[in-house]
């Protein structure tokens, strides 16, 4: 019986222990939900906003036929697949650089994308279903007009650019 109530007791004490530990982490959540910070000089580490948090009001969502069709064969480079099976969508959009989803036909889901133009070539520079790394945005100069938020890792908080 007595093995029984230490048993007991170390069970309770590992309860009460993660119920504190998640109410700390809920509140840690919530507090960077809620806090703006302003972007870091420091290149962090990629990670990957959530695509509603980073749509501004449309920039130039015109895409010519080749801007399209050659970000769909990035796209289909990418994840190794054939272009004619890639579905983009354009969110913003200018000369340079793109935001948009991303879907392959036949399979489930999909995902944001970021692209930028470098030297007359389309690179995909950032994709995923998760958050967009501020690094990325930084190391490519992508203006707030395309993305307007984005994840700092240093910080752990989601920056309004």
């Amino acid at each position: 019986m007595r093995v029984f109530k230490i048993i007991l007791v170390v069970i309770l004490i590992i309860a009460v222990a993660g119920l504190i530990a998640y109410a700390g982490y809920l509140a840690g959540f919530n507090k960077s939900q809620q806090t703006k910070a302003t972007a870091s000089s420091t290149p962090t580490a990629i990670q990957t906003v959530s695509l509603q948090n980073t749509v501004t009001p449309k920039t130039s969502t015109t895409a010519t036929a080749s801007d399209e069709s050659l970000i769909k064969q990035k796209m289909a480079e990418k994840f190794d697949t054939d272009a004619s099976r890639v579905s983009i969508e354009f969110t913003n959009k200018d000369d340079n650089y793109a935001l948009g989803t991303a879907g392959i036909e036949g399979e489930m889901g999909g995902g944001w994308f970021v692209a930028a133009k470098q030297d007359g070539e389309w690179l995909i520079i950032a994709d995923g279903n998760g958050v967009i790394e501020c690094a990325v945005l930084e190391e490519y100069d992508v203006p707030n007009t395309i993305v307007a938020e984005c994840f700092n890792t240093a910080t752990g908080e989601n920056i309004t650019r």
